[in-house]
């Protein structure tokens, strides 16, 4: 794995499943850059259910400053959200990264000054290219009555760059919380996968490449979205009755 691996963090429940997830593998980036400063406290009474699988489960009682302080990684803080921000962009230069993992504020596209920094790579809810757009999980529920998450590596438009890894996952436990926990446990996890097995200095060796005809999903409506939560519910009300 490379020593210059840089982590490029929101304030968010997936970045701080992806250093209690990394921290856990015991991977190292050589630094971590946070950007924004909403750093609020994360966790509701739903988010803290863990589940019984072989996923990494984060504590998100923990927000992202708490989270690294449990870290020796060396972390550089911005304040602003832009990641078109000079200082940001100066950061990341002098740091020299071989590749940036990013988890970024939600909607933002990741402008050209920075990719050209270095590869970057995103992980995904939903496979690819099939489920582009946002809140694939639930869409990816209804459809194939599972979920998944894909890496790729980034480019000027949302969920379009070349796919390098990818990965199904069941369904989530029943009244397991959706979108802070199980969400961020799969993209943390296929994150850990790629960075245990893949040379990252050469991610674009067999990468698939997207075409560019698929249409992105759009935020789910409150309807789907519940029934997808009521079948995915009904599902785990199945397969524990198996076990028993």
């Amino acid at each position: 794995m490379t020593k210059k691996m840089v982590l490029l963090l929101a304030h968010s429940a997936r970045s701080v499943a992806y250093v209690q997830a990394l921290s856990n593998a015991k991977i190292s980036p050589s630094a971590v850059v946070v950007y924004g400063n909403n750093d609020i406290k994360l966790s509701t009474k739903r988010e803290l259910q863990h589940n019984d699988g072989d996923i990494f489960c984060p504590d998100l009682s923990l927000n992202l400053t708490q989270s690294l302080a449990l870290t020796e990684w060396p972390v550089w803080h911005c304040d602003l959200r832009s990641l078109d921000n000079p200082a940001l962009l100066t950061k990341l230069k002098e740091l020299a990264p071989d590749i940036i993992v990013y988890s970024g504020y939600g909607g933002q596209i990741v402008p050209k000054r920075l990719l050209d920094i270095a590869p970057t790579l995103h992980i995904h809810s939903g496979l690819l290219p099939d489920f582009p757009g946002s809140t694939t999980i639930y869409y990816q529920m209804l459809s194939q009555k599972c979920c998944g998450a894909s890496a790729i590596l980034l480019d000027e438009t949302i969920d379009t760059g070349p796919v390098i890894a990818k990965k199904t996952y069941p369904s989530p436990p029943k009244q397991l919380d959706i979108d802070y926990l199980y969400d961020t446990m799969i993209r943390a996890d296929l994150l850990v996968e790629v960075l245990r097995k893949r040379d990252i200095s050469n991610l674009h060796d067999d990468a698939m490449i997207q075409s560019s005809n698929r249409t992105p999903y759009y935020i789910i409506h409150p309807l789907l979205k519940h029934l997808a939560i009521l079948w995915s519910d009904h599902e785990a009300v199945k397969e524990g009755s198996k076990v028993d």
